[in-house]
């Protein structure tokens, strides 16, 4: 399961934002991010999984 290789921190950005649909500015404050670091960190956060994805297909 992808999600067992993510860090704690970056299951705190995935959760609100995929699961609970907040907005990214509330997901900032949840966090003590800005709003645009928010959406960077989880950009970040999708390349990994997708990355872990396409080396799961692969295998």
């Amino acid at each position: 399961m992808p999600w067992a290789g993510l860090r704690d921190d970056e299951l705190q950005l995935v959760e609100p934002r995929f699961f609970e649909q907040r907005p990214f500015a509330e997901i900032g404050q949840i966090t003590g991010l800005t709003e645009n670091n928010a959406k960077v960190k989880l950009y970040r956060i999708l390349e990994k999984l997708k990355n872990m994805l396409k080396g799961k297909i692969h295998e």
